[in-house]
């Protein structure tokens, strides 16, 4: 029975992980704060709830036994801090996980790359590029400080990238891996013992379902919101027709300026009709705009 039960909160969870809606902002603080706004999602609430439980059993199995029966502390305030704490460091661990794989995943990347192509492949790149001809007016040292901007370029724009696509990536891998062994153990009526046991292929469709589906969804809420923001304004004219009291023409005065008053708005405005001598009369005078 204990099974079923285990089965059930996991896919439940992950049913709750597939889409992830990307609505409310985290603050972030310190060097991180660089105009940018990580999500507060789904995937962050369900580590902390987790750290809370881990941490109620750790209190209940180890810490109590501890705390003596005279503590200052009633011990359901006691209780309460310690599941505020678990989930604190339960959030901030996925968080700073986050952060991490943001900001060192292109470079961490391109080692493993690197020594996995060297290692794995007998494939040396700095071999092949020693072999390369050398480039006219380009030092080594001009070379190398154009492969630097370009390494940090790039490195910049991935982690722009990771930062706004990794809260999507967590919760899908999360959700696939909940989702599918969820299902296995329901089925099957049995915990999975080792990692071979994981339905890894199920949980890596899944994954994929729900990294696509979170991706379509928040681009359609913010064409959404971008469609909602667009608020229909009349735009001022530029121009008028009135009659013009030096040539005595009704013709198309040019609006120069605006300006509010305590009367209202008084708009400078200059004639562009033709007088008698057939020429642009450009008088100008003052009418107030009225909203009609």
């Amino acid at each position: 029975m204990q099974q079923y039960v285990i089965g059930i909160i996991l896919l439940s969870i992950g049913i709750y992980l597939f889409r992830d809606p990307a609505e409310k902002k985290r603050t972030v603080v310190g060097h991180y704060a660089l105009g940018i706004s990580i999500n507060n999602t789904r995937l962050y609430k369900i580590f902390g709830l987790i750290g809370a439980i881990i941490a109620y059993f750790t209190y209940e199995s180890y810490i109590a036994s501890y705390i003596p029966s005279d503590f200052p502390i009633p011990q359901s305030i006691v209780v309460v801090l310690i599941l505020l704490i678990g989930a604190f460091i339960a959030r901030s661990f996925v968080q700073t996980t986050e952060d991490f794989i943001s900001v060192g995943g292109p470079t961490i990347l391109f080692v493993f790359s690197y020594d996995y192509l060297k290692f794995e492949r007998n494939i040396d790149i700095l071999d092949y590029i020693s072999k390369l001809p050398a480039i006219p007016n380009i030092t080594n040292d001009v070379l190398e400080y154009i492969l630097l901007l370009m390494v940090i370029f790039l490195s910049y724009l991935f982690r722009r990238i990771l930062r706004r696509s990794m809260p999507i990536i967590l919760a899908g891998f999360f959700s696939g891996l909940l989702i599918a062994n969820g299902l296995n153990i329901l089925f099957k009526g049995v915990l999975p013992t080792s990692r071979q046991e994981l339905e890894l292929q199920v949980s890596g469709i899944i994954a994929i379902l729900s990294i696509s589906y979170q991706i379509y969804f928040n681009r359609k809420k913010r064409n959404e919101r971008k469609i909602s923001k667009q608020e229909i304004t009349p735009k001022k004219p530029t121009n008028i027709e009135i009659t013009c009291p030096a040539c005595l023409e009704y013709t198309v005065h040019k609006i120069i300026n605006r300006k509010e008053t305590n009367d209202g708005v008084e708009v400078l405005i200059q004639c562009t009709g033709k007088n008698v001598f057939d020429t642009i009369c450009g008088n100008y005078q003052t009418v107030s705009e009225t909203n009609q």
